[in-house]
């Protein structure tokens, strides 16, 4: 007797090919909006630095959020994260069932992406949205026109206070989940999750905060809600 073959979605390889192929554009764009930032971080710190919540320019009337740590963010730039922070990730074992179709997400931001890509392999359609401001990159991925991965890259907090350290990087260990990372760190300055056999796989990054050389940077790699990664460049 012939035995039946498996339809090639329910194939280990297909995924393996499909995560690695999404990781990649993920981290492209994030990668992008690293490049792009970094050597203006100094220049828009500086900026921020002459800005207070209740002041503004002849030019820029530009509005400021204080969090409750007194790390400060621009009104704009806020409303930005608190759309990206309302996609809901699909799974992406499962095509992307209940994540954020494509036309709720262009809702959410209230406008077209500015810019896209898509292609398809045995029926299963990719697609690629990013959504570009002044400050901020926001990428989504979608499979089957629901998100299965998103990341916000670009956007700059004003510190209270530097936080990350040579040393408290080294005492960094497992039991930091992302919620003690938020409360101790403050939010992050660049985000990259994907939803994939029901677990998170989230990467933080903070260039803002950071006891370092120029171009310092810190980054998790979560796991869940457990830290599975670490790096970090220039802390002293």
């Amino acid at each position: 007797m012939n035995k039946t073959r498996k339809p090639f979605y329910k194939k280990i390889w297909f995924w393996i090919i499909t995560i690695l192929a999404l990781f990649i554009l993920i981290d492209g764009a994030y990668g992008a909006g690293k490049s792009s930032n970094d050597s203006d971080n100094t220049k828009t710190e500086q900026k921020s630095e002459n800005k207070t919540t209740e002041e503004s320019d002849d030019t820029n009337d530009e509005k400021i959020y204080t969090g409750e740590r007194g790390d400060q963010i621009s009104m704009d730039n806020l409303a930005i994260l608190q759309a990206y922070y309302k996609i809901k990730l699909g799974d992406l074992m499962k095509s992307g069932q209940d994540g954020t179709t494509y036309k709720k997400v262009k809702h959410i931001f209230n406008s077209e992406p500015s810019d896209t890509s898509s292609s398809e392999t045995s029926g299963v359609k990719t697609e690629l949205a990013i959504w570009r401001y002044e400050d901020v990159t926001i990428t989504v991925t979608f499979v089957n026109n629901h998100a299965v991965g998103s990341a916000e890259t670009g956007l700059r907090w004003k510190r209270a206070k530097p936080t990350f350290t040579k040393k408290t990087y080294n005492k960094l260990s497992g039991d930091l989940n992302s919620e003690k990372a938020y409360k101790k760190f403050g939010i992050p300055d660049e985000v990259t999750q994907m939803l994939i056999f029901g677990s998170y796989k989230t990467k933080f990054t903070w260039f803002t905060g950071l006891k370092g050389s120029l171009g310092a940077n810190v980054s998790l790699d979560f796991t869940g809600d457990s830290l599975t990664g670490k790096s970090q460049y220039g802390l002293k």
